[in-house]
């Protein structure tokens, strides 16, 4: 995956966003992901946005965080 890698949301995605204590919780079907609250933007970004590209994620995050969170999801 690259910052020029384009994503799209299988159509039936589902997911719930909660800032917690100095996280994000994420919640998918199975699992709670615990995110760091430093790229809520580019999470709520994510998950309100059917089609991206990763680099264009907004926020202050580096090619390298943008490029790890949206792995880490995709995982």
């Amino acid at each position: 995956m690259t910052r020029d890698t384009t994503v799209r949301h299988t159509p039936l995605a589902i997911s719930h966003l909660r800032t917690a204590e100095g996280t994000l919780d994420f919640t998918v079907p199975g699992e709670h992901i615990a995110i760091h609250r430093g790229v809520e933007r580019e999470l709520r970004f994510i998950a309100q946005t059917e089609q991206f590209r990763v680099g264009d994620l907004p926020g202050e995050s580096s090619d390298d965080v943008r490029v790890a969170l949206v792995s880490r999801l995709i995982a």
